[in-house]
């Protein structure tokens, strides 16, 4: 499905961003003020991708509501799962 294919790349985009600055935080060339500012960034971007995929699938949730017990109720939410994690996958890009 297409948000699988979108959640599959905002995995991988959320993995190269972890991984980088894992790398930056425990590279001996950073001086240590910027080694603990990747460590920082990265507690917070773990910290805010949990949070923001609880929010995505809750609020998705609640949008899906208005066809409550309806055939279009899951339809409906995995559409706006989709079109949430394009626009994450946007915001993440550019902090590559």
């Amino acid at each position: 499905t297409a948000f699988a294919i979108a959640d599959k790349e905002l995995k991988a985009v959320y993995s190269r961003l972890t991984a980088s600055l894992k790398k930056s935080s425990t590279n001996n060339n950073e001086d240590a003020q910027s080694r603990q500012d990747a460590s920082e960034i990265d507690r917070r971007l773990v910290a805010s991708e949990g949070a923001w995929i609880a929010f995505r699938d809750a609020d998705c949730d609640l949008q899906a509501t208005e066809m409550l017990g309806r055939n279009s109720e899951g339809p409906i939410a995995q559409s706006c799962r989709l079109e949430k994690t394009k626009e994450r996958l946007k915001a993440l890009r550019c902090r590559e």
